[in-house]
């Protein structure tokens, strides 16, 4: 089943569309999708999807309870908003 890919898909799509329509227009400022690293050895990802790229696919985590997984199931999409280096300043850590 598609559904969260596609829920995921269209949100981020119309969000950074959205962001592109505003008065910046900023790429660095858009949504991406960036896969958990506490989750980054599960080998159970996202369907392909066409509004996704393969990358974007494969930072969405699945769980189900019908392939062995010991749980009910879920499904994990982690959104990470692009920050741009002039907002960043010059300070680092």
């Amino acid at each position: 089943q598609q559904e969260n890919e596609d829920v995921v898909a269209t949100a981020l799509k119309e969000t950074n569309d959205e962001m592109q329509n505003g008065d910046d227009g900023d790429d660095d400022n858009k949504w991406r999708l960036v896969s958990p690293m506490a989750l980054s050895q599960w080998k159970r990802r996202g369907f392909k999807h066409d509004m996704l790229t393969e990358e974007e696919s494969n930072s969405l985590v699945r769980v189900n309870g019908l392939d062995g997984d010991d749980t009910n199931g879920f499904f994990v999409s982690y959104f990470e908003r692009g920050v741009s280096n002039a907002k960043r300043g010059s300070s680092s850590l």
